[in-house]
């Protein structure tokens, strides 16, 4: 019975995580950093643990800055995963959330990303 608990353990695991990240191949003409100059752009994934704890944060601490949420998991939205790979050099596989202020970016989410975050979206702020 331990061995089923911990085997299912793993696979739940490994499950949640591999759904933080992605891989990318193609190329696409779009630009998240020319979109981030006026809007803070937050490309997530539902089933991503990471996205939804940076998407609590961010709706939390700043409900009045604009945000544009996409949801990378919809047809059509990989396209704008694979912009931000493009526009910030981020390599072929990325981890979720990631959030671009022009042309600056956090890809993944943890304190440190948090302290990032808070610096980054400053500019962003209605004042």
């Amino acid at each position: 019975m331990k061995k089923i608990v911990s085997l299912l353990v793993a696979f739940f695991a490994m499950t949640s995580f591999s759904a933080c990240m992605w891989d990318l191949d193609s190329t696409t003409d779009m630009s998240v950093a020319e979109q981030s100059q006026s809007v803070v752009v937050f490309l997530h994934s539902p089933t991503c643990g990471y996205s939804n704890a940076a998407r609590e944060y961010v709706t939390e601490t700043y409900p009045n800055v604009a945000i544009q949420y996409i949801d990378i998991d919809l047809p059509g939205n990989r396209g704008y995963m694979k912009a931000a790979s493009q526009d910030y050099g981020l390599g072929k596989e990325i981890a979720t959330p990631v959030i671009c202020f022009g042309n600056q970016h956090i890809e993944g989410w943890d304190y440190n990303k948090r302290q990032m975050l808070d610096i980054y979206i400053q500019p962003y702020l209605k004042k």
